[in-house]
């Protein structure tokens, strides 16, 4: 079992962080912790700005309307951010915009915190560790403001097919929360995760409409092997040849590193002394995280 991580200062004001310098100060000192539980954390929401830390309705940060500094201070955030925790787990954004908006300025000027002397490399990273989360899911046309035009839904579908997605609803909706919408839709953005407490009446609908087993199996990565070629005899020192046939029948590809292991059991007089176990490596593009739906 893993956490979806998120911070928050308030779920019913906008009063959330006075401004950026607190939120940074809070991050660092929960740094060794998130390095001391990483292994149990399999992505982090980035949080702490506005109610529920959805990184709307804030005081400081705005709420529906930015100025050029609060967009400026919401990139600093995400920056700091990334520096902050480990960089083999992604942190999400709430919604396509930000994350474009953070690549923009991260490419035309640099961002104004401490250790950020490199805006090339923290673009790099903000484009490869900067995932999403959706939490008003098929709620409305847009999302409740997710997307604000058609090519923030087609950046969204780009994007997901390498970062973290998920999420959760927010409220019935019958014209996007039936099921041939809900399927279409987790499948072209690649959901890893949803919410099973809320929004519980969107979840009563998908059981009824017989969609939500589908659902449950398809989240995430889902490999299956379909077929496998190995030696049944192999020599001492001789090379070991095999193929492997694996389908993925999820809505996502791995967005974590994970590791391929072929585990080999003895057999005969020396079945007891253990299994041999030899990591696969692959080439660069060609791991676990490139295996994605339907290939």
């Amino acid at each position: 079992m893993k956490v979806v991580l998120r911070f928050a200062y308030t779920d019913d004001s906008h009063e959330d962080a006075k401004n950026s310098t607190v939120i940074y100060r809070h991050l660092d000192q929960l740094k060794p912790w998130l390095e001391r539980h990483s292994h149990v954390i399999l992505v982090l929401q980035a949080g702490f700005i506005g109610t529920w830390g959805e990184w709307w309705g804030s005081n400081y940060f705005g709420t529906s309307s930015h100025t050029e500094f609060q967009m400026q201070e919401r990139t600093n955030v995400a920056v700091k951010l990334l520096q902050v925790v480990p960089p083999q787990l992604q942190v999400q954004i709430r919604t396509p915009m930000y994350k474009r908006d953070i690549l923009q300025r991260l490419n035309e000027a640099p961002c104004d915190i401490d250790a950020c002397n490199d805006t090339d490399a923290w673009r790099a990273a903000a484009e490869r560790r900067l995932g999403h989360h959706n939490d008003c899911f098929l709620a409305d046309e847009t999302d409740m403001g997710t997307f604000r035009a058609d090519v923030d839904r087609a950046y969204l579908a780009s994007d997901t097919a390498l970062v973290a997605m998920g999420g959760e609803t927010c409220q019935v909706f019958p014209e996007r929360t039936n099921c041939a919408t809900t399927l279409k839709e987790l499948e072209r953005y690649h959901w890893s995760y949803l919410n099973r407490m809320y929004h519980q009446g969107v979840w009563d609908a998908w059981q009824e409409g017989g969609c939500d087993g589908d659902i449950k199996r398809r989240l995430g990565y889902r490999l299956s092997l379909r077929s496998a070629a190995l030696p049944r005899h192999l020599r001492h020192c001789e090379p070991l040849r095999a193929e492997f046939v694996v389908e993925n029948f999820g809505f996502a590809a791995p967005f974590n590193q994970r590791d391929v292991v072929l585990e080999l059991h003895r057999i005969g007089a020396e079945a007891g002394t253990g299994p041999i176990e030899l990591n696969i490596t692959f080439a660069r593009g060609q791991g676990p995280q490139s295996w994605h739906p339907g290939k």
